[in-house]
């Protein structure tokens, strides 16, 4: 609701605790994942129990995707590379690519971590940024 989308236009894939997103631009996603670790600080500051708190962590990676919209589900190197991204992440942190950066304005750009690599699966490596939200 904070970014003006609805869940079953943004959401195209669950499985267990895992979701996958799905963005128009990449502005969009990172506000996106601003207001979910808001609302997680905000949530986890009013537990005192560790196992009632929540802990988020995001990947993200910019391309193109193939939907298969029967099954409503999202194949294709763009999804494994964010997969791999969102492995890579801290919690309260969202791991993008570098396509992903680079269209994000400065001020967005501002909040993330220099560039690094980060290794995936196999021979598979991707560059990165890391933004950490408050906890």
């Amino acid at each position: 609701e904070q970014v003006g989308l609805k869940r079953e236009d943004v959401v195209l894939g669950t499985a267990g605790d895992n979701a996958i997103l799905v963005f128009v631009d990449a502005v969009t996603m990172h506000h996106f994942a601003s207001a979910v670790h808001q609302a997680v600080a905000s949530h986890n500051s009013q537990r005192t129990v560790d196992s009632a708190k929540r802990w988020f962590r995001m990947g993200a990676a910019t391309g193109p995707v193939l939907f298969l919209q029967a099954e409503r589900r999202i194949v294709g190197t763009t999804i494994i590379r964010a997969v791999r991204l969102e492995a890579a992440a801290e919690n309260g942190q969202l791991v993008i690519d570098a396509a992903t950066f680079d269209l994000l304005p400065d001020n967005l750009q501002a909040l993330s971590s220099d560039s690094e690599d980060i290794c995936g699966k196999r021979e598979e490596q991707f560059t990165a940024r890391r933004c950490s939200f408050a906890l």
